[in-house]
């Protein structure tokens, strides 16, 4: 019995057993690790523990205790006003200050309001010049706080500031700072992991349908990227708990989880078709898919691999969690096209799969019976020209 026979013949006893294992791991990473993987990565910057950036920062908060973290707040008036004596700008300013130090629900730990109006209220007018803008139209409030690892107290505080209530007309009021610059990072991924799902993946399947000359087969590339994008993304969330997860990870993971589920399923099921053509039975083709095409996937997978791999050797965590996700991600999707394909294709279903309807072989440019769509083109033209090259004999 060879390696391949080997390997499937659990596959080929039990595949019921084998889908079904799938399924409930399916929903046990959907349930939560999955979900809550791209919300739990960061984009902070952690300097290396022996670089110099990692030296000053361990000695600055071992002189003054850890660094807490800051967002600046802006308050504009009207041209030709200034701000300085603005009514508008004053109370804003005051009660924001007033609001980040009561406001205790996503934040317990006490913040620190610093502004122009505030130590002008101190008598201390000439420092307080410090957060007027030249043409003193312009002032901001510098806000510190120490809350936990939590993006709550700084959405509550954008929300407070973009409010029209707190903020006026004719004030222009704005917040900036690196946790919100995250929130927007964070949201971005999820914009661009949205747009891949919406428009890149279905057109790739469109590519994949009309080279293999099959619409029903592609429910096989379409259950293999839905598992393996669950898969991966569960398995990466455990991750985000032990090291720092870059954010743009898991835009690097989808991007990599697409292309290498179309390209694992053109080289499978090309093959696969390639074998009932010619008149082999289902075990047959399988068989010789998992020998030849799975030979290839393997090569290729474990190359993409070790290069990601490499990536851990750098001093960066947001490095390394680049390395881990795209590692991951492509192992994953070996695993689940080597076992879960066989294993629907091992089915009256994916027997069926195998041999498409008339209607849906000729919308994807194949004949009924031929191996695949571009392929039966391209060898229509090869013939034809071998009639050309007859005929000027």
């Amino acid at each position: 019995m060879t390696l391949t026979e080997k390997f499937l013949k659990p596959i080929r006893s039990h595949p019921y057993l084998l889908i079904l294992g799938y399924f409930l791991v399916f929903l046990g990473c959907l349930s939560y690790p999955t979900t809550h993987f791209t919300s739990n990565t960061d984009s902070s910057f952690v300097a290396p523990t022996d670089s110099l950036s990692g030296t000053a920062q361990d000695v600055y908060e071992g002189i003054y205790g850890e660094a807490g973290k800051s967002i600046i707040v802006t308050v504009q008036v009207g041209e030709g006003e200034d701000v300085r004596v603005s009514e508008a700008a004053s109370t804003f300013s005051l009660n924001l200050a007033s609001w980040s130090q009561n406001h205790t629900e996503s934040c317990p730990t006490i913040s620190m309001a610093m502004s122009y109006y505030a130590l002008a209220a101190e008598g201390l007018t000439s420092l307080g010049e410090n957060y007027v803008s030249k043409d003193g139209t312009t002032t901001f409030t510098y806000i510190t706080y120490t809350c936990p690892i939590t993006n709550t107290y700084v959405s509550d505080l954008r929300e407070y500031v973009n409010s029209n209530t707190n903020c006026p007309s004719p004030l222009t009021c704005g917040s900036t700072g690196i946790e919100l610059f995250q929130i927007d990072i964070l949201e971005g991924v999820e914009s661009d992991l949205s747009r891949m799902d919406t428009t890149i993946l279905p057109l790739a399947l469109l590519t994949l349908a009309v080279v293999l000359g099959s619409l029903p087969i592609m429910i096989i590339p379409i259950i293999n990227i839905m598992v393996t994008v669950t898969f991966s993304f569960g398995i990466m969330y455990p991750v985000t708990l032990l090291m720092q997860v870059v954010s743009f990870t898991p835009s690097v993971m989808m991007s990599l989880i697409i292309a290498m589920s179309i390209d694992y399923s053109l080289f499978l099921l090309s093959r696969v078709q390639d074998e009932i053509a010619s008149g082999s039975s289902t075990n047959e083709s399988i068989s010789n898919m998992i020998e030849h095409a799975g030979h290839t996937i393997i090569a290729s997978g474990s190359t993409l691999c070790v290069c990601f791999t490499g990536m851990l050797f750098f001093p960066m965590d947001m490095l390394r969690s680049v390395g881990v996700g795209a590692t991951v991600s492509i192992l994953v999707a070996l695993f689940v096209n080597l076992t879960l394909t066989p294993a629907i294709l091992y089915t009256p279903v994916g027997e069926r799969l195998l041999r498409p309807i008339k209607c849906c072989s000729r919308l994807c440019c194949a004949e009924e019976g031929t191996t695949r769509g571009v392929g039966t083109l391209v060898q229509k033209e090869i013939e034809k020209e071998k009639v050309r090259e007859r005929i000027r004999g």
